[in-house]
């Protein structure tokens, strides 16, 4: 288990009962590294996992919902629009982060 999986099973076992949304800031490795092993995905060799974050631009996101009570969770749409800036090249979640 990632150590980054780890601190997000704890703060999402922090949150369970104070709301239903939760909002995690960090690097652009915490996209794949928080929520891969969260959607039951095997975690990346160090080379794949390079791979991945560097298609990640500066202000890249992405949104995991849980479905119902089964604790699966799946990446969704964001609620907003990527946000790019100048030398930044678009970013789509779908194609970086369901990558196998």
């Amino acid at each position: 288990m990632s150590r980054s999986y780890q601190v997000t099973k704890d703060i999402l076992s922090d949150c369970k009962n104070m709301g239903n949304n939760i909002l995690i800031v960090a690097h652009a490795s915490s996209l794949e590294a928080c929520t891969r092993q969260l959607q039951g995905r095997s975690p990346q060799t160090s080379k794949d996992f390079i791979q991945v974050v560097r298609k990640i631009p500066y202000l890249g996101f992405c949104s995991c919902e849980e479905q119902g009570d089964t604790g699966v969770w799946q990446l969704v749409d964001p609620p907003i629009l990527p946000l790019t800036h100048g030398p930044n090249h678009s970013f789509n979640w779908k194609e970086t982060l369901l990558q196998e």
